[in-house]
């Protein structure tokens, strides 16, 4: 936008002015001449198809990725939720066997104690699952703005080589 706005006033400048009344540093930004970046020349680039097919490849991989992410968080969660039914049996049963004995075991503590593994182990899955929805949603975010981005060199492209459609 700021080499566009230059480039309008150096327009007007040269409407006014004419090419020969020029300095060399009069077509450049008026920050960049504050700067001394009076002898760097201007760039002005052309969006090619390879600019535009660049622009398709970069979103269709970063879908991709989205993808593959939001398939890892669907399956942990789904893993997260079976190994959470199965605590869950694990637990009642384990409750039911000491309401019916009058004495307390090294085997019982030892069922309790693989019960609260299998809890832990659930909760790693919950979290690993939240992880891989948020990397997810962040691929998906890069990939709107990427897709953005294809739609914006498309059009630049159209007015760059306007024959190029036809």
């Amino acid at each position: 936008m700021l080499l566009l706005g230059a480039l309008c006033a150096a327009g007007s400048f040269l409407s006014l002015h004419g090419p020969h009344r020029l300095k060399p540093h009069a077509l450049r930004p008026p920050e960049l001449v504050a700067r001394g970046w009076r002898n760097i020349p201007s760039i002005v680039a052309l969006v090619s198809e390879d600019d535009v097919e660049a622009a398709v490849e970069k979103a269709e991989k970063l879908w991709a990725q989205a993808l593959e992410a939001r398939k890892r968080a669907d399956r942990l969660s789904n893993e997260a939720e079976s190994v959470a039914e199965e605590v869950s049996l694990s637990a009642q049963q384990q409750t039911e066997k000491l309401d019916n004995t009058s004495k307390f075991s090294l085997s019982l503590l030892q069922d309790a104690q693989s019960t609260i593994d299998a809890s832990l182990e659930v909760g790693q899955l919950v979290s690993q699952a939240v992880d891989a929805a948020e990397e997810a949603e962040q691929l998906e975010r890069e990939a709107e703005a990427a897709l953005l981005d294809v739609e914006a060199a498309i059009a630049q492209h159209e007015i760059d080589f306007p024959d190029s459609s036809a």
